[in-house]
């Protein structure tokens, strides 16, 4: 009896898609749509222009978001805006996932929810071929690699204190850090 083996080739591919910005860089924004807790609604639209000369490629992007949760400020506590990043659309038309946080001490990071690890996405309990139900057999997906996107984040905005409502002008400058890698044009 001869055996043979026919060899196994794995390749791996890459695309160029311009710069990557790596999660933790930060950026220069304007808004440019007010903000007010006495007139905001969920799922009102948030924009934020990029104004950052350090990153040339990202001139005049518009980040979105929308509004998730509007609290009102009463005598006992301050108002609060809870709002999640949507997208990134830059000059050219490209659109990107856009993940990250307001840096603004006023403003408290938020994660929709904690993402599966990647490695567990590719690998599945699969109970359709167990012979008991006291057996875990493992399915593995050797397509193409997943990947995972980041579950959306923004944050909450607080006033100073009890009975502030919260009011931001458009034009105002911010800070936001990205919370995953950006690819820009």
């Amino acid at each position: 009896m001869i055996l043979t083996t026919a060899p196994v080739v794995v390749a791996i591919s890459t695309t160029q898609h311009g710069n990557v910005l790596r999660a933790g860089t930060k950026v220069n924004v304007v808004l440019q749509t007010p903000v007010d807790s006495t007139t905001a609604q969920v799922g009102d639209n948030i924009v934020l222009v990029v104004n950052d000369p350090s990153y040339p490629a990202m001139r005049d992007a518009k980040i979105t978001a929308h509004i998730t949760s509007v609290r009102n400020a009463t005598s006992q506590r301050p108002a609060a805006i809870g709002f999640l990043f949507d997208n990134i659309v830059y000059g050219n038309g490209l659109k990107e996932q856009f993940r990250g946080y307001v840096d603004n001490p006023r403003i408290t990071r938020n994660t929709l929810s904690t993402p599966m690890p990647a490695s567990v996405v590719g690998m599945q309990p699969n109970t359709a071929f167990a012979p008991n139900p006291n057996t875990i057999v493992w399915k593995h997906d050797f397509a193409s690699p997943k990947t995972v996107d980041t579950q959306p984040t923004g944050g909450h905005g607080y006033s100073k204190g009890p009975g502030i409502p919260i009011h931001v002008v458009a034009g105002t400058p911010a800070t936001v850090e990205l919370a995953s890698d950006l690819k820009t044009p």
